[in-house]
């Protein structure tokens, strides 16, 4: 997943796949923090 990621950014050099990828990273985290406190 990772490796996707990072070659998506290594493409992009416009910063706008940049943007969503770090608010999709976001989402993916917090999403993970609520599933651990249950």
């Amino acid at each position: 997943m990772w490796a996707e990621i990072e070659r998506i950014a290594k493409r992009d050099h416009s910063g706008v796949a940049s943007k969503a990828i770090i608010h999709m990273i976001r989402t993916f985290v917090e999403a993970d923090r609520k599933e651990r406190k249950k």
